[in-house]
This record gives structure tokens, sequence and C-alpha cells, in this order.
């Protein structure tokens, strides 16, 4: 784990580097003194503003749940271009999104895959799931 201070676009910075157990590296943000950032790989998600008790609340849960391989990033891929991800919780017996980044790239027109990143899956933290209708 790695704590950054020095960089000139973020206020506090740390990086978790992938190892046995986490297989991608995780990086958590404050950015201008009011978002606090959660990114895996091309992924980034934000809670804001921090001096929001709830916002505060729900991204310390997510980033615990995350490395707890409770909830997941489903990455939309068009090629090897990042289009879309969502991070998503258990509910029930399905998966509930409850944030979304999104690539502002013209749409390559590739196939669309799925990766799915989650901490316990196998291959070492992420897996490719070839063009079903829902991400499972």
């Amino acid at each position: 784990m790695r704590i950054h201070t020095e960089k000139h676009e973020v206020d506090l910075s740390m990086e978790i580097s992938t190892q046995n157990g986490l297989g991608f590296d995780v990086h958590l943000d404050l950015q201008n003194l009011d978002e606090l950032w959660l990114g895996v790989k091309s992924s980034f998600f934000v809670w804001f503003p921090c001096t929001n008790p709830e916002a505060v609340e729900s991204y310390i849960n997510t980033v615990g749940d995350t490395l707890e391989g409770k909830c997941r990033i489903v990455e939309h891929l068009r090629g090897s271009r990042l289009v879309k991800a969502e991070m998503q919780t258990p509910e029930d017996a399905a998966w509930k999104t409850i944030a979304t980044c999104r690539s502002y790239r013209i749409p390559w027109p590739f196939q669309k895959q799925y990766r799915i990143l989650q901490v316990g899956k196998v291959d070492g933290g992420s897996t490719l799931v070839e063009r079903p209708g829902v991400a499972k």
C-alpha cells in the first residue's frame, strides 16, 4: 500500500497494489477537498460531497465491500475499450447497480463484452464473460 500526498491533481491518494487475493490495483483518492474516488483498472467512481455523512458512509462501505469481494464491477467493453462500468452489490438473488461510470468515447463497432472484477473470482480477480444478455 502506498499513500501519496504530492500529486498535483489530488489532495490525498492511496494505492493498494495487486497482491495475493486481490487481482487488480485499487486507488482511493480525495480530490478537490470534497470528492472521494474509488478506482479499479480503468473504472473510477466518485462520491461527493464528503461533507455529507451518508456519502462518506456509502464510500467506506463500498471500498470495504469491494476489497472483501462483496461488491463487483461489471465493465462493458467494445473490443478492448471500456465504455461503461457498474459497481454492483448483491440484493436478494440478483445484483444491484449502486454506481456507474462512463467513457465518453465513440463506441467502436466491435462486439460488446463484459469483464467482471471481483475479489475472490477465478483467474486473479477478473473474469471475461463473452456476450451474455446480463453479466452473471
